[in-house]
């Protein structure tokens, strides 16, 4: 299996006491993209139990569902209800699938497969468009060659890049901040292991009916789904 894992994010910096950080956010789209790929009716029943609300709405309403608080404790009423069908009900999958169920009719719309709005609809982030003042250094056309000054400037530029870099890494740290960590080399790719999970949990397929289908050791499969579910805060496998 080609690892098509969540790579958007390595060593970028996190902060780990927050509950909505970057390395658990990612390790989450990656659960319900693996999730509405191998599990059956996992994206189309989250789509129909909200396009019914909506649908109802608009009849009754004869408009766009306004942001009314009726509305949205249907909606959100309804997703818990799916959540808890897939054994999923947690807050952070209640508030991505709230947001799935309004990008995927926008992505029908675009010709796009709605079912690659669970896990994949937010990847970039927003570098913020500020700068920094690097003293040029000067050019003596006099006494020095264009190539020369080039690489004469270019060094001056990378020293100062790498100290910046350095100083700003070592300020993060000392409050308290990380990196999220770089794909690790493991026997299994990670798509797969989150496959397991995914099935496991959604889809209620035993470890040892895993271990049959991927023809694996069963404690080799327990041990990377017990992971995976604890840091999405779901029960270790059974």
């Amino acid at each position: 299996m080609q690892d098509r894992s969540l790579k958007w994010y390595p060593r970028i910096y996190y902060d780990p006491k927050n509950p909505e950080n970057l390395k658990d956010f990612q390790n989450r789209q990656l659960f319900l993209r693996i999730a509405a790929e191998k599990v059956p009716g996992f994206a189309l029943s989250l789509f129909k139990v909200t396009g019914r609300i909506s649908g109802d709405w608009i009849k009754r309403s004869r408009s766009l569902p306004p942001p009314d608080r009726e509305y949205y404790i249907q909606l959100f009423g309804a997703i818990r209800k799916w959540a808890r069908r897939y054994h999923i009900e947690a807050d952070w999958v209640i508030s991505e699938a709230q947001d799935i169920a309004m990008v995927g009719p926008l992505y029908a719309q675009k010709g796009i497969d709605p079912v690659l709005a669970f896990g994949t609809w937010r990847r970039a982030l927003p570098v913020k468009n500020t700068h920094r003042t690097f003293e040029l250094p000067a050019w003596d056309p006099y006494a020095e060659t264009p190539e020369a000054y080039r690489i004469r400037a270019d060094r001056e530029w990378q020293r100062v890049r790498d100290d910046y870099i350095q100083a700003t890494s070592a300020e993060l740290e000392r409050a308290g901040l990380k990196q999220v960590p770089a794909p690790r080399k493991r026997k299994f790719v990670t798509e797969l292991r989150f496959t397991w999970a995914a099935l496991h949990r959604c889809s209620g397929k035993s470890i040892d009916e895993l271990a049959d289908e991927y023809r694996e050791d069963t404690e080799t499969i327990r041990i990377s789904v017990s992971r995976i579910l604890k840091d999405l805060g779901f029960e270790s496998p059974t």
